[in-house]
């Protein structure tokens, strides 16, 4: 097997950010339980082969996912962009 020609930096970041927001799009759709590698594959236009050059493992795709998630809604809540809307109960 020839090994992978390099490719710039921000080529594989943008890949592996396609790859976790496919991965979320699938967890919200399905849950964590029902993603498959081969889904997130597909969605994004590449190989199982791909996803994995990436990611060790589906534990570790799903946990990086997680992880973007958690860093993405601590920025916004940093930024007060981040709003819970009130219950419907809790209104007067």
């Amino acid at each position: 097997m020839s090994p992978r020609p390099a490719q710039p930096p921000e080529q594989a970041e943008a890949k592996k950010f396609a790859i976790i927001q496919a991965t979320l799009d699938a967890i919200v759709a399905k849950g964590p339980a029902a993603v498959r590698l081969g889904d997130v594959a597909k969605a994004v236009g590449m190989s199982i082969g791909t996803v994995q050059y990436y990611f060790e493992s589906r534990d570790d795709l799903l946990a990086q996912a997680f992880s973007f998630h958690t860093a993405t809604v601590h920025i916004f809540k940093k930024q007060n962009k981040f709003t819970v809307p009130a219950r419907p109960e809790h209104t007067i």
